[in-house]
């Protein structure tokens, strides 16, 4: 065989293979994207109401996928937020305790989304999370104050800032420290801004327990005149 051959016959041989790693990581990611489809269909078709079942076969879906492609942040998203549900309905079962358990599902909800950030560190709604996460383990402490600040950094003016930041807030109101109440008073001037929203700042409160709270910081300050001018607020905060 001549060294031309040889040569052609190499070059072919590493096409061929490099087709079938393209192939092959191709089918991968397909395969992986149908099963993230299927866990993100399952929660959309059942918002409020997912129960136990569809919430497992949900976290056995994105499993899946992250099995076929463990570096998709979207992935890695979705599994801290399944594991945040799975958490949540531990915790208010009518069932019998299993703290460690509870404990290892939250543990879990957090690597999953530190995982996600690490590799997409611009998506405001994965540093939220992450906050919301690490606020239900630990309280809102350094970590949680950090990770919302990273949210603003790369969400400034989006309201689901301003709103996780109230809500966090409220929800440890009295374990803040001061600049976390500076950085709750700031988020609630931004948010009144956003006046066709403002009702779920309200929503949030309430199902926290601290309209009274949220009642008391609006009272103080010209950027929320137009806030109690309105309806929800004048029945809100009697």
């Amino acid at each position: 065989m001549s060294n031309q051959s040889v040569s052609k016959y190499c070059q072919i041989s590493i096409l061929v293979i490099l087709a079938s790693f393209i192939i092959y990581f191709s089918a991968n990611t397909l395969r992986a994207n149908a099963w993230y489809f299927h866990a993100r269909n399952n929660i959309q078709q059942h918002t409020s109401s997912l129960n136990i079942i569809e919430l497992l076969n949900a976290k056995e879906a994105i499993t899946t996928a992250l099995a076929l492609d463990p570096k998709q942040a979207h992935y890695l998203h979705m599994l801290a937020y399944l594991e945040l549900r799975h958490y949540e309905y531990l915790i208010t079962s009518n069932e019998e305790r299993q703290f460690e358990f509870e404990q290892l599902t939250i543990l879990s909800a957090e690597t999953a989304i530190k995982r996600s950030v690490a590799l997409r560190a611009t998506w405001a709604e994965s540093w939220l999370l992450l906050a919301h996460i690490a606020s239900l383990k630990d309280g809102a402490n350094e970590g949680v104050y950090y990770y919302l600040q990273k949210a603003k950094a790369v969400g400034p003016y989006q309201f689901k800032v301003h709103l996780a930041v109230i809500q966090i807030a409220l929800a440890n109101w009295q374990h803040l420290s001061p600049d976390f109440k500076q950085f709750y008073v700031n988020e609630l001037i931004l948010a009144a801004r956003h006046d066709h929203k403002f009702g779920y700042v309200f929503t949030v409160a309430e199902e926290l327990n601290k309209l009274p709270t949220l009642c008391l910081s609006l009272l103080f300050g010209k950027s929320f005149e137009k806030i109690k001018r309105r309806y929800i607020y004048k029945k809100s905060c009697k």
